[in-house]
């Protein structure tokens, strides 16, 4: 199970995959750039992905490694934000999406749904929060 659907009840997690989209990427394929407009949330099945970011000079560099269960987006999610890293695919790879604008209709109907994807969105971003930290500390 993915780290999105944790507090989800089976009958819930049928209601939210019946908005994902799954999508097998081969290897090295950008999935989005940085500064590209989407709020979607992706979830990683399979496979490795590198999150890029660019340097002064306009070289991609990685900032860190994603794999299974792995959630990307969930920053933008919450925020109208532009994407702030760009995704490749390092492996061939099987992604669920989780659609803005599909979960906004779901969820006006389904505030149960959204009380426990929000609580387990807000654990992820803590603990990438925390990661950070750590890793700033050294």
């Amino acid at each position: 199970m993915n780290k999105v659907f944790k507090y989800l009840d089976k009958n819930e997690i049928e209601k939210v995959s019946s908005i994902c989209k799954q999508c097998v990427f081969q290897e090295n394929i950008i999935v989005f750039s940085a500064g590209d407009r989407n709020r979607d949330i992706l979830v990683i099945e399979a496979g490795i992905i590198d999150v890029l970011l660019v340097d002064a000079k306009g070289n991609d560099y990685i900032v860190t490694q994603l794999t299974d269960g792995d959630v990307i987006g969930e920053m933008n999610f919450i925020l109208p934000l532009r994407r702030t890293a760009s995704i490749k695919t390092r492996t061939k790879t099987k992604i669920v999406t989780i659609p803005y604008q599909d979960f906004v209709v779901l969820i006006s109907n389904e505030v149960e749904i959204s009380v426990k994807i929000f609580k387990a969105i807000n654990e992820i971003l803590a603990e990438k929060l925390q990661n950070t930290i750590a890793l700033i500390r050294g």
